[in-house]
């Protein structure tokens, strides 16, 4: 048996039938299928078992707004932790005595050819 939805979009105060396949309830946000494309629009009422001849396209799926909430939320604080790290970061490289610094300077050596003849070279003046 196939379930129906009614809709309003943000610009009609209109109600629009589909067709449905995903749990709607009353007040949702969902995604719907229209002449227009693909548009958003808040459930008013759910049928499974009154048929509304009008419905001739679907809603497609159901909007997490609560899950999208807290997504934006934790990105938010990911961004600030970030900065914060990026602050820390400096500050301690400020601190850096000359031994930290040539121990960091052995370690990029490793893989940069040119780093490694300027560090040899370096050494070679103070030995």
């Amino acid at each position: 048996m196939r379930k129906y939805v009614k809709v309003r979009f943000p610009s009609s105060m209109k109600e629009y039938s589909f067709f449905t396949r995903v749990a709607v309830a009353k007040g949702d946000l969902v995604i719907c299928n229209t002449v227009n494309g693909i548009t958003l629009a808040t459930a008013t009422c759910t049928s499974s078992t009154k048929v509304l001849p009008e419905a001739n396209n679907w809603v497609l799926q159901v909007v997490d707004v609560n899950e999208m909430i807290m997504w934006m939320d934790k990105q938010k604080r990911a961004d600030r932790i970030n900065v914060e790290m990026d602050r820390r970061l400096a500050e301690l490289k400020s601190y850096k005595n000359e031994d930290t610094r040539m121990a960091e300077l052995e370690s990029y050596a490793k893989s940069d050819v040119k780093l490694k003849a300027l560090l040899t070279e370096y050494n070679t003046l103070f030995r």
